[in-house]
């Protein structure tokens, strides 16, 4: 009879490709029809706790440790989560200097068009 594989759930210090490290309380869930890594990084020096999920095929090692260890690895390589945001439209024109900080030059013909 082979021996049933357990599924891991333990702290550790996880290396993606690309040169990434990070950890934190690693577990295995199963999405979109195949099991990821689930990271759960605890709020360490007032950042927020968050969860990031990784393929099998990006991690590159995992070493086990203890949770004291994870945390000073958080530390030392922090790892903030996505936040979503909006980009400004961006603005189509020359820059001039006016003397103090540089504007664009719509924005100067715009001034002179009120004055006027």
């Amino acid at each position: 009879m082979a021996d049933e594989i357990k599924p891991i759930q333990t702290w550790a210090i996880v290396e993606l490709m690309g040169h990434v490290k990070t950890a934190g309380q690693v577990s295995e869930e199963t999405h979109f029809g195949t099991v990821l890594l689930r990271l759960d990084i605890p709020q360490i020096d007032g950042n927020q706790a968050h969860t990031e999920f990784y393929g099998g095929s990006a991690i590159y090692r995992l070493t086990p440790c203890t949770e004291q260890v994870a945390c000073l690895v958080i530390q030392q390589n922090r790892s903030l989560p996505l936040v979503a945001y909006a980009l400004p439209k961006p603005k189509f024109g020359q820059q001039t200097f006016d003397g103090d900080d540089y504007v664009w030059r719509e924005e100067l013909d715009s001034e002179k068009n009120d004055v006027e």
